[in-house]
This record gives structure tokens, sequence and C-alpha cells, in this order.
């Protein structure tokens, strides 16, 4: 059978004991981890909250969630993470989880995690800025110098873009 990553959702707080139990069978798996902000004392808190991935084939996912020997309190508390428009259980394609593990390999605690729904800005979206030093200001998206910007723009006259806006701090402006 073919191997992919299996995303495996534990409720309560058990896809990090899940993490752990994987690693001690020798089971390849992701598990993200990040630090919480604005804690005084550093905590790890899971980067998304009850999911872990595993790759493998789909009756060793399947075997996994219904028994695994030695922790049948942990497999209770196991379901496979169902895709809503395939209705099966979710797989991501292998590339697309190896870049998202290099990126977070690389970007650590610098990684900004962003909702997936506010990621589909483009070239010339309308976009009002709700926080930051731009708090209010609406115009277009532009890429300046390689970086996500807000442009201003008086028809026929000038434009002007804004310092880098990360992607959390626009919200999009839906055209009549």
């Amino acid at each position: 059978m073919e191997e992919a990553w299996f995303v495996i959702r534990g409720v309560f707080g058990k896809a990090g004991a899940l993490h752990h139990v994987l690693d001690e069978y020798g089971i390849r798996n992701f598990y993200p981890l990040r630090y919480r902000k604005g804690d005084i004392h550093r905590r790890l808190i899971p980067a998304i909250p009850n999911l872990c991935f595993v790759y493998t084939n789909r009756e060793r996912v399947f075997n996994i969630i219904d028994h695994l020997e030695e922790h049948q309190d942990l497999c209770r508390f196991l379901t496979p993470y169902i895709d809503p428009i395939t209705h099966q259980i979710m797989t991501v394609p292998t590339h697309q989880m190896d870049r998202f593990i290099s990126a977070f390999n690389i970007m650590g605690e610098r990684a900004i995690w962003i909702d997936p729904q506010t990621a589909n800005y483009r070239k010339g979206d309308r976009v009002r800025i709700v926080g930051g030093d731009f708090k209010g200001i609406e115009g277009h998206i532009v890429r300046c110098y390689g970086q996500q910007r807000v442009a201003v723009v008086l028809e026929g006259i000038a434009a002007i873009a804004t310092a880098y806006i990360p992607t959390p701090l626009l919200e999009k402006i839906l055209q009549p």
C-alpha cells in the first residue's frame, strides 16, 4: 500500500501523546509546537491544536487509531480527520508536507501562524488594514521590493505604498 501523510485528530490534548507514542514506535510523524505569545514563561503549545500528521499507509493509520498496543487509553481519543469535500480521511501531498515541515524548521519561533482563510490575498485585492500604525487605511494589495504592501491611490495623480503589512493585519473588502 502507498504511504502518504494522514491527519489524525486527538481530542483533549491527546495529539501530543500520540506524537510521543509514534516516536517510540519509530513511525514518522509531525506535531508542530510553538511558543505562546505574551507568556512571561516560555511555554510550548501545539501550533495546530488537536492534529498530528502521520506518514504511513491507509491500513496502518486505522490500526493506529483502533488499537495501539499498550496504549488503549489513548485510542478512544483518536479519530481520523475527515476531509469535508471528499468525506475520506484527509491526506496531505508529500511534497506539500515536506515544504511545510521545512519552512517550519527554518522559521521556528519566528513563524507567524495565520488562519488559512485569511491567506488568500492576491495582487489587486481591495483591503483594509485593521491593526498597527496604518490601521484604518484602505487600498489595494501590491508587491513592492518583494513584500506585500497596501497601495493607496489618488486616481490619475499619485500612489503611495505602505511599509510591509503582515496578512493577519488585513481585512478583505468585498466588492459589490
